[in-house]
């Protein structure tokens, strides 16, 4: 099983402090059961946040290639009602600059109503591209895609 992120914040962030302000945080999940097959594609979205981890100059993306979910986390990524509705957090570790594809350390925790992980889909040195300057971090409600249209945009652009 594989997946896939995309994360996309806009505000100001001082790279390794709590000191920013971000207004707009939103990702894409795709999830993949085998490479080549049927994607199930999910949102997650947070707008206004004072503090935070993300390292954010005024906009920035990362969109990483598929990398392997944990062997033993396979089942509960692969049933859609494991996901929906529930808490995850998406973090994206490392310097991503425009036109070039770097490797960067991703984390997607689902986690409870104590902030722990009952799942996860982690990977280091996974290649991405994007702009970047160290971090970006995001926990809110997972929610499948409203449309097909929207589906088949996030599809193409992830």
């Amino acid at each position: 099983m594989y997946a896939k992120v995309l994360v996309v914040t806009a505000g100001m962030g001082v790279p390794g402090t709590k000191l920013g302000i971000t207004a707009m945080k939103y990702a894409y999940l795709a999830i993949q059961k085998v490479k080549g097959g049927e994607v199930q594609n999910y949102a997650l979205d947070q707008f206004f946040e004072v503090g935070g981890k993300s390292s954010t100059l005024v906009m920035s993306t990362a969109i990483t290639e598929w990398f392997k979910v944990n062997p033993k986390h396979e089942d509960f990524f692969s049933q859609r009602t494991n996901l929906l509705g529930k808490t995850i957090q998406i973090e994206i570790k490392g310097l991503l600059i425009p036109g070039v594809t770097t490797k960067v350390d991703v984390k997607v925790d689902v986690v409870n109503q104590y902030g722990e992980s009952i799942a996860s889909a982690n990977g280091i040195d996974i290649p991405a591209t994007g702009n970047q300057l160290g971090a970006s971090s995001l926990r809110g409600k997972i929610v499948r895609l409203p449309s097909k249209k929207i589906a088949q945009e996030v599809k193409t652009a992830i």
